[in-house]
């Protein structure tokens, strides 16, 4: 992160605090960053791709709901992950977030998760788009 550049935690959802702290940066887009935990190692003391999952799940949809800058709820659709390369236990990632395009149903947004200057994976997320304030569900619904 560049230095005097206002950063928060993120704290949105109890299962984000299980990969994180989540670091964010909005402005002038979201930049979000995080270390590699033991917990979030394989066998081999590299990054686990679940956690990587989770990281782009959690950042892709903040970041863009941040980007539309609107009330929508959002919903994670399909997720296509190319891994490119692997960060080991300490190392610390940055998450770039992009909208693509956005309809008034979906949202395409892309993610690029880095360590240093070596890029380790590419993520293309596609959210399906609620219109309906979320106070609007039905006591008891999803039961």
């Amino acid at each position: 992160m560049a230095p005097n550049v206002p950063q928060e935690v993120l704290d949105r959802s109890p299962f984000s605090s299980l990969i994180g702290p989540i670091e964010v940066t909005w402005e002038p887009s979201p930049i979000f960053e995080t270390v590699v935990r033991h917990d979030c190692s394989n066998t081999m003391g590299r990054m686990h791709g679940g956690f990587l999952a989770a990281l782009i799940d959690i950042t892709a949809g903040q970041g863009t709901k941040r980007l539309l800058d609107d009330d929508r709820s959002l919903v994670t659709a399909t997720t296509n992950t190319e891994y490119i390369g692997t960060a080991l236990v300490g190392d610390r990632l940055r998450v770039e977030v992009a909208v693509d395009h956005s309809s008034s149903t979906m949202i395409s947004s892309s993610c690029r998760i880095w360590t240093g200057n070596r890029l380790v994976a590419i993520a293309s997320v596609v959210f399906s788009a609620d219109q309906a304030p979320r106070s609007s569900v039905p006591s008891g619904a999803g039961r």
